[in-house]
């Protein structure tokens, strides 16, 4: 059964603005597959944050913890954001504002899939 996710953040960004950053995103699985939210969570909260992280990248913004998680790295430590690396190369967001993600909405919506006429 599709499951639609709609996502709403809410970004603060360096001037102190605030702007909301919105993604769609839908999973499914066939009806004979049993429900198993354990099983699931984890794909679905890395492939929201996933598409969350490319429509902030489309505004030219990386969020807060995504710059803390590199600027962490061993190679970056020290350095201004402009020269930080990432696996050896040089870090693709590394001229991004770092914007903070102050809340996020998650409102998910079940799709009725059926090929009989109503």
């Amino acid at each position: 059964m599709p499951i639609l996710y709609e996502v709403k953040a809410e970004v603060k960004l360096p001037d102190g603005s605030t702007i909301t950053v919105e993604h769609k995103d839908s999973f499914g699985q066939r009806k004979e597959q049993t429900a198993n939210a354990a099983l699931y969570q984890g794909f679905v909260e890395k492939r929201l944050y996933a598409g969350l992280a490319e429509k902030l990248s489309e505004k030219g913004l990386v969020s807060r913890g995504s710059a803390r998680r590199v600027g962490n790295l061993p190679e970056n430590r020290g350095k201004p954001q402009k020269k930080w690396t990432r696996r050896g190369k040089p870090w693709v967001k590394r001229n991004y504002n770092v914007a903070r993600v102050s809340s996020i909405t998650i409102t998910p919506t079940v799709q009725r899939v059926s090929n009989k006429p109503e």
